[in-house]
């Protein structure tokens, strides 16, 4: 174990560039690990610059709560696959970095995914989207008027697209009766970005809505679908 446990290093601050209202996501650091055929790479990324400093702190506070609890798990099963066979060449891996997916005058969205391979792959995403004019951490549901029912509205826009995929796309959503676990609704705090033309785009794990060949799905939502919805 002398030897894994040198191979894991704590890479310095990396820095990325953010534009307007002094609002930031950077890598706080990088725990890396490679022995033996596994692999590790967890990034642990930092926000700066939002108003209400207690959430910020509480968000960046999960962030590395994530970020240390891969670590240990990614060790955990490294240590017990060596305790099996000392020589063993499993493949496995465990990767979590950030995405910027919007950086202009208004929005910053970042998208924290974490990726799990032995054998298939598993990706699980998390979505974290500031208002920069309000420097504030945004929501779904913060998105609509009180009592709106966007959870509705934006189900069956999304059904509808899912099926019209389905036969027009080759698309192989889970939208059937006798489907693995066919859709019926996102959730009330569905991951979520805003991209650059404003466009509310919702977001999907993989396996969520479909079998693994799908990837990750997301779906713009038009604004004629929100319109009525929006504060």
């Amino acid at each position: 174990m002398k030897k894994f446990a040198a191979a894991a290093i704590l890479i310095a601050i990396l820095a990325v560039p953010a534009f307007a209202a002094d609002v930031t996501v950077s890598a706080f650091g990088v725990y890396e690990s490679k022995y033996h055929g596994c692999e590790a790479r967890i990034v642990t990324p930092i926000v700066n610059g939002t108003a209400d400093k207690a959430e910020q702190a509480k968000i960046n506070a999960k962030l590395a709560s994530d970020a240390l609890g891969l670590a240990g798990e990614y060790n955990r099963d490294v240590s017990e696959m060596l305790a099996d066979d000392p020589n063993t060449e499993a493949h496995l891996g465990y990767i979590s970095n950030f995405e910027i997916k919007t950086n202009n005058a208004r929005v910053l969205a970042f998208d924290v995914y974490k990726l799990n391979i032995a054998g298939s792959s598993d990706t699980k995403r998390s979505f974290y989207v500031i208002d920069k004019s309000q420097r504030r951490f945004m929501t779904l549901k913060g998105m609509f008027k009180n009592n709106a029912d966007y959870v509705s509205v934006i189900s069956k826009y999304i059904k509808s697209e899912m099926v019209r995929r389905n036969a027009r796309e080759n698309g192989m959503f889970w939208v059937n009766k006798g489907d693995m676990t066919p859709f019926k609704a996102i959730k009330a705090d569905q991951n979520f970005y805003i991209d650059n033309a404003g466009k509310l785009v919702i977001c999907f794990d993989k396996y969520e809505v479909g079998p693994g060949c799908i990837g990750c799905p997301e779906f713009i939502i038009p604004e004629t679908v929100l319109h009525n919805l929006r504060k």
